[in-house]
């Protein structure tokens, strides 16, 4: 090989990388600006009203959500005059369904889809906000495209080793789309849509939930209530 072309192949590779790094890196600029990433950071805490429907059964519920800074999430689900659970504080998480009659109880039995989305729900500044505390990696794997939208695909891997594929609009930088744990055999895929502007802050009044045979629920959110008092005590574990 000559030097010539040695040189030029070396040359390819040490600009090849910046140039890459950057454009990942422009990508979340543009997504943190676009979602209103400094009124997130102004949170402490977030309420979120709505309603679900489970497609199976085609039944309708009623869920309210609580999210306080740093990391405590809880959901509960209004269903048959009864209240199903699910909590994430600090790292342990679990569920209190009284239609099996127990306890909450401290930690999923496995790495679940349900503690991946506490987690990220429990994040207000977002999983991408200062990821490099927050991922072992994070990667640009190019375009896609999905219902005639062209989409960035954004591959995550958490500190606890979770991947997560965020795809975002090439257009209005929103996020459209999350696949958890997309590598499995049937992943779940979260779906969002209908963003409104909520104090600075662009957030989804529809989150849809889908695997390999279709969507199998539904939220429509009402209301955002931000900042709000949470007491503590709503995040324990009986």
């Amino acid at each position: 090989m000559s030097k010539n072309v040695f040189f030029l192949i070396l040359l390819i590779f040490v600009f090849k990388t910046p140039v890459f790094s950057q454009t990942l890196d422009n990508i979340i600029d543009n997504y943190l600006s676009a979602r209103g990433q400094s009124n997130f950071n102004e949170l402490q805490s977030l309420i979120v009203k709505g309603k679900k429907v489970y497609m199976s059964d085609n039944y309708e519920a009623e869920f309210k959500e609580y999210i306080k800074y740093p990391t405590k999430f809880r959901v509960d689900t209004y269903m048959f005059n009864k209240i199903h659970t699910v909590l994430y504080n600090n790292g342990k998480g679990g569920i209190l369904s009284p239609f099996s009659g127990s306890n909450v109880k401290e930690n999923f039995p496995d790495i679940s889809i349900d503690r991946i989305q506490s987690m990220e729900k429990s994040d207000i500044q977002g999983l991408l906000y200062n990821w490099q505390k927050k991922c072992k990696q994070v990667k640009y794997e190019g375009k896609t495209t999905l219902n005639k939208n062209e989409l960035f695909k954004i591959r995550i891997i958490t500190n606890s080793s979770d991947t997560l594929d965020y795809y975002i609009d090439t257009k209005n930088y929103l996020l459209q789309r999350v696949v958890y744990f997309p590598d499995f055999p049937d992943p779940t895929i979260a779906t969002y849509s209908n963003y409104k502007n909520v104090k600075g802050m662009q957030l989804p009044f529809e989150i849809s939930q889908s695997n390999h045979a279709g969507c199998f629920s539904k939220e429509t959110i009402s209301e955002y209530l931000t900042n709000p008092v949470i007491a503590d005590s709503l995040f324990k574990f009986k």
